[in-house]
């Protein structure tokens, strides 16, 4: 889980701001490369079902969502590993509950406009608008009693 965490999100990161670490420096950053982060991931995940062991935990919660967000944002490239990998995250039961129970909290929302903002600020394309409301409904989540307050104008 701290690989995921630490260097692969950094080295993602990175590469989306366009920063790229000199090959002679690379020992100073805690990936060395996004290609060498990759292929370490690659790795991991690669003939398993899950990431640490025989059972789910919570290292399969954040992986699987770091693979899951790098696939459909193009941030981590498609491999058959990371896709077989993701395939079985995404068809757990809990997440497709907790999917319902966000859909169903965002289409009530009386103002649509916080999940575009959010999807528009984060320069997701409109397909990606689902993200968006995602990210919203996550943001509700840890603070109810400011629900939307991202949107623009609150």
């Amino acid at each position: 889980m701290f690989f995921a965490a630490g260097p692969l999100e950094a080295a993602i990161t990175n590469k989306s701001l366009g920063v790229e670490v000199p090959q002679e420096k690379a020992s100073f950053v805690g990936y060395g490369n996004l290609a060498t982060a990759i292929d370490t991931l690659e790795r991991a995940v690669a003939g398993r079902q899950f990431i640490a062991g025989n059972a789910f935990s919570a290292a399969d919660v954040y992986v699987g969502s770091q693979i899951g967000w790098g696939l459909q944002f193009k941030t981590i490239e498609a491999r058959p590993a990371f896709e077989k990998y993701w395939a079985g995250i995404a068809q757990r039961p809990a997440l497709k509950r907790a999917d319902m129970i966000n859909d169903a909290r965002l289409a009530a929302r009386p103002d649509s406009s916080a999940p575009q903002f959010l999807a528009h600020s984060l320069k997701l394309s409109p397909t990606s608008w689902c993200c968006g409301r995602r990210l919203q409904a996550v943001f509700d989540q840890f603070s109810p009693a400011r629900p939307g307050t991202c949107a623009p104008g609150k």
